[in-house]
């Protein structure tokens, strides 16, 4: 699991697991720990996270806990276990440091007048990117060369400092010219470049715009800026128009649609749609739309299959252009990239993408038994692009697959068959050192998670679970956490404070069932 309720640093540290006794001392106080929201780990590798501690009040209510002592843990290395102090107002504050995600965990431990109360926040890695650029002279003149400049920052900690974001490679990509840029200490760039002859006698007063973008691309970059950083500025060359990301698809209900976009800074202007039988001759107008930018329409063919192209025809001010030929037929769908998976509530996730783009259908989920016989439907959905659903699992463990039916205007497919479920674990061969030492001493348990394939085999990469309780108390406490090495096995250094029994867990997995070892193993002292 992505976040960790409590980090370990061999620190021991109490989690109740228990239901409370019917005998509980009912005059303790409840106390709550939020967190304060909307706190990001910026690019500075530092953020600072503030909570309050308080009490419920017994008619309803509550009231901040001043003076009282927090127990604090960070996951991933952001900060040391330690305490922090609440003010007058019940508030605390932690400094986190790190290059990843940190779960910050605060604890307010158990005590003859308090009851324990534990909460969990999680620092985001996000920064915000700010690219400028701009071009000098923005005007192309009669060499068609400019020099375009610019600077890409980052916002400081602080939300009001911008700090440079130096050897960074910016793209530059627009009005004919491709090329790179990289930036120096203080986050600026500069370029000098030509721009292609425009196939136009003057350069009207009309801009296009060039686009400029920063990537993230090493680990820590993609960390903290979770999306490109981008820019764009104008340039004023002639207009020249072009129709790009020209297709068409046949609906479900038999009608064409047919998409693209009109390149170049343009108004509005009338765009021909036209048809041929063999997609070469004979070429003839079926309707006139106005488009700027993306267009679409959607019509009755007049043949099933025909080809299609769109049209500008040249005018005054621009120069026109015609698009690539399609041909549209009846859509042949398919269904990729499909997966299933099985939660510990036993539901089923399902995923996949219905092609061509564009295309809805129905989609059916079917299960099998064994992945070739006996398909039964579990859902129906309809799907156009990727989809997801659920579904409560028929089977423990079963084989999936999505299935288009074949239908007047498109045909069929089927996704390849997976297997899912749940695979049975256990714990073998838990083992102490000693069942009898000495106080303030160190033991260990071993013990080895294994998974059920085809015989039971060692489950590595997981955390089990150390609890204990106490002798007289129900109350279960955990430990620790280790990982599971080669062959499934853990082991756990334990510094004995006081006679407990002692057991292991592990909490299960999406595909794997819980396991809970039903034994205690008692340690006494000397």
């Amino acid at each position: 699991m992505r976040r960790t309720l409590l980090g370990l640093l061999g620190v021991l540290m109490a989690v109740s697991l228990a239901a409370p006794s019917a005998h509980a001392d009912t005059t303790k106080i409840r106390t709550w720990i939020r967190f304060t929201p909307g706190v990001y780990l910026t690019y500075d590798r530092t953020a600072t996270v503030t909570g309050t501690v308080g009490t419920y009040l017994p008619k309803g209510g509550g009231a901040p806990l001043a003076d009282q002592t927090v127990l604090i843990n960070c996951s991933n290395g952001g900060c040391p276990f330690h305490e922090v102090t609440t003010d007058a107002a019940g508030n605390f504050t932690v400094e986190v440091h790190g290059d990843q995600g940190i779960d910050v965990t605060a604890q307010v431990s158990d005590t003859d007048a308090l009851e324990e109360s534990i909460a969990t926040t999680w620092i985001e890695p996000k920064t915000f990117a700010w690219l400028e650029a701009s071009f000098s002279p923005a005007a192309i003149p009669p060499s068609r060369t400019t020099t375009l400049s610019g600077r890409l920052r980052y916002l400081g900690r602080d939300e009001v400092t911008w700090k440079p974001l130096p050897g960074r490679t910016i793209h530059i990509e627009g009005a004919g010219i491709s090329t790179e840029a990289t930036t120096g200490a203080d986050g600026s760039f500069s370029k000098k470049v030509t721009f292609p002859k425009m196939p136009a006698p003057a350069f009207p007063m009309s801009s296009v715009p060039v686009e400029f973008w920063w990537t993230p691309t090493t680990t820590i970059d993609k960390t903290f800026f979770d999306r490109d950083a981008t820019m764009s500025a104008d340039v004023y060359p002639a207009k020249v128009t072009s129709i790009v990301d020209f297709g068409g698809l046949l609906n479900p209900s038999g009608t064409v649609t047919l998409k693209g976009g009109v390149a170049g800074e343009v108004n509005k202007l009338p765009l021909k749609i036209q048809y041929s039988k063999d997609g070469s001759t004979n070429w003839t107008d079926l309707r006139t739309i106005q488009a700027q930018g993306p267009f679409s329409t959607t019509f009755t063919p007049p043949a099933v299959p025909a080809y299609y192209r769109a049209q500008i025809v040249t005018a005054d001010n621009y120069l026109g252009s015609t698009s690539r030929v399609v041909k549209v037929g009846t859509s042949v769908t398919s269904v990729g990239g499909f997966t299933a998976s099985v939660n510990a509530n036993h539901v089923a996730t399902v995923r996949g993408t219905v092609g061509p783009s564009g295309l809805k259908v129905p989609v059916r989920i079917e299960y099998s038994s064994n992945g070739k016989t006996g398909w039964h439907t579990a859902k129906v959905l309809t799907a156009g692009g990727a989809f997801s659903t659920t579904l409560k699992t028929p089977l423990n463990t079963g084989y999936y697959r999505a299935e288009i039916l074949s239908a007047k205007y498109y045909k069929g497919s089927t996704s390849r068959v997976v297997k899912a479920g749940r695979t049975p674990t256990r714990i073998a061969g838990v083992k102490v050192s000693a069942t009898r030492v000495k106080k303030n001493t160190y033991f260990t348990i071993k013990g080895t998670l294994q998974r059920y394939l085809s015989g039971w085999k060692g489950f590595k990469g997981q955390r089990v679970r150390l609890v204990f309780h106490i002798k007289g108390s129900k109350a279960l406490h955990l430990y620790a956490r280790p990982l599971t090495g080669t062959g499934g096995k853990f082991t756990a250094k334990i510094k004995a404070t006081r006679e407990a029994y002692w057991t292991t867990t592990y909490l299960g997995a999406t595909g794997y069932y819980a396991y809970n070892s039903p034994k205690y193993i008692r340690v006494t002292l000397r």
